[in-house]
């Protein structure tokens, strides 16, 4: 039989009604929807949720269910907006800015190594909440600006501003506590003496500087070793702070330096590290004229010169852009960042293939030289660090060393480009330092070596024991740079005093060296 589906069908009383009714409960659920985006700034989503947290309590398993896997989804799409990122307009013209002005392929290979951001991205949060942010900039000679013209704006100032022009709301406080001529073997030790109150974020520039320190100890300095002890020592002291490697580059030095080591750490503790080498010496490598460009040339382009710094900060300030994107992409999906027990896989640190808890807050139990297998687990011993360069108040114009001496013959105070040191100029010059706190048994000293300014040695020993004396050499062949040498291994746990002689070195061809001496530091472990 045909139907005429142009004929009108009728329709029951009670179906006109049912009908009616479903019309005038679907208008009012228009009306809620609308209300609700009106109310709810999150737009589409945030309506579902409204919708869906209203009828959720009446539904069937089956159905509750389905909105749970929903749920699920929803999460995985934001933590995928995490890992990749979407900044609002006023970042990404910012970015757009860096690209124009170095190219964003050259900008993405000055990420060395990204991490997992974590502990960044937490500090991106600070700053887009309009909170304080707390830096603390450790580095050498090239974060301390040497060698720039007169008025020259090293790197860490240029982030600063570039940072607290990004997020107006935010307290940016930067303190660039670089020390020239320094490495990793000095603050790792001592860093707690030169770090800023309230720091959030440490930035570490020692590429340069450990590989010359490493020549300096005749390759018997591990600089790995040493800034995995900054980092250790950084994660008990700070536990939420994040750290960033920037590995910089010179002109005399080969590719590889300081920053090798660095990487192992940087990996090992998943800490993010930044690099001009990447791809600025490739570069270089096919433009020579171009070093000019971004390194001073009076010093045999050891330094970099304004271009140079204004590299180096925005590579920086790329890196932390990019976290911060990462940060805005994820709209309403809140990152965990905070340290807590980790319990079950958190959202990015864990899939179907890897099932297991992972927390990725915690310092590793062993160290980055010992086998998996290792059940040996070191303890993280506090160092201990006095050093002439750490001014205390007493009412002069520089204050009083916190190294001093409770007895000496022949060394005074000497100020030499901005850094402090106890000198003495002859030798059978004779100086005691008490009170040097002592946990795993090692003694060391932080002293200058140099090729030139009539360099002499040191004769140190601990407490009496002069027969066990370490001779320490402070002529070497190459730039003038802090070094840390063992004096006392096997020590007593307490409280020890060290005793350092300057003697005359021995100089090139049986020839006479000088007996100057210049004296930094003291380090126990």
């Amino acid at each position: 039989m045909a139907v005429d589906i142009s004929r009108p069908l009728a329709l029951s009383r009670h179906a006109r009604l049912s009908l009616f009714t479903a019309l005038v409960a679907s208008w009012v659920l228009v009306i809620v929807l609308l209300f609700s985006t009106l109310q709810n700034p999150e737009g589409v989503s945030g309506v579902a949720s409204y919708v869906v947290s209203a009828v959720r309590p009446g539904l069937d398993a089956a159905t509750k269910a389905k909105l749970a896997r929903l749920d699920e989804l929803e999460a995985e799409a934001s933590a995928y907006a995490v890992s990749h990122g979407r900044c609002d307009a006023q970042l990404s013209a910012l970015l757009e800015d860096l690209d124009a002005r170095w190219g964003s392929t050259a900008l993405d290979m000055s990420i060395g190594f990204e991490g997992s951001g974590l502990r960044v991205r937490r500090v991106v949060q600070k700053l887009l909440a309009g909170e304080r942010v707390g830096i603390t900039v450790l580095g050498g000679s090239i974060t301390l600006g040497h060698s720039m013209a007169e008025g020259g704006r090293p790197w860490p100032l240029l982030l600063a501003e570039q940072l607290q022009g990004a997020f107006p709301a935010a307290d940016v406080h930067l303190e660039n506590n670089a020390i020239g001529a320094t490495g990793s073997d000095y603050f790792n030790a001592c860093y707690l003496h030169h770090t800023a109150e309230g720091t959030d974020l440490f930035l570490l520039e020692f590429a340069v500087n450990d590989a010359i320190i490493e020549m300096a100890a005749e390759h018997k300095l591990d600089t790995i070793w040493h800034a995995e002890h900054l980092v250790r020592a950084i994660g008990h002291t700070h536990p939420d702070a994040a750290l960033v490697f920037l590995t910089a580059w010179q002109k005399p030095q080969h590719y590889i330096t300081g920053a090798d080591a660095h990487a192992t750490v940087s990996e090992y503790y998943d800490i993010p590290r930044v690099s001009s080498r990447t791809f600025l010496y490739r570069y270089m490598l096919q433009n020579r004229d171009d070093i000019a460009d971004h390194y001073v040339a009076a010093d045999n382009f050891s330094h970099q010169n304004q271009k140079g710094h204004q590299y180096l900060a925005d590579i920086m300030f790329h890196y932390i852009l990019h976290q911060a994107c990462r940060v805005q992409g994820a709209g309403g999906f809140v990152e965990q960042l905070t340290r807590e027990t980790v319990t079950e896989p958190v959202p990015g640190f864990g899939g179907s293939e890897l099932p297991s808890a992972y927390d990725p807050w915690a310092l590793p139990p062993l160290r980055v030289r010992q086998r998996i297998d290792d059940d040996k687990v070191l303890p993280d011993a506090k160092p201990f660090c006095s050093s002439v360069r750490v001014r205390i108040q007493d009412g002069s114009t520089h204050g009083a060393p916190q190294l001093q001496p409770s007895a000496n013959t022949g060394y005074e105070q000497f100020e030499w480009n901005d850094k402090w040191f106890w000198k003495s100029e002859h030798a059978g010059s004779q100086i005691t330092f008490p009170n040097i706190t002592v946990v795993d048994g090692t003694i060391s000293l932080y002293f200058l070596r140099s090729w030139g300014h009539d360099m002499g040695d040191l004769l140190c020993w601990i407490d009496s024991d002069e027969e066990s004396a370490a001779l320490l050499t402070g002529l070497w062949g190459f730039v003038s740079v802090g070094a840390r040498q063992l004096v006392a291994q096997d020590i007593k746990p307490g409280t020890h005093s060290l005793t350092c002689r300057s003697q005359e070195a021995k100089g090139q061809n049986g020839e006479k060296g000088g007996s100057r001496t210049q004296i930094i530091a003291i380090m126990a472990t």
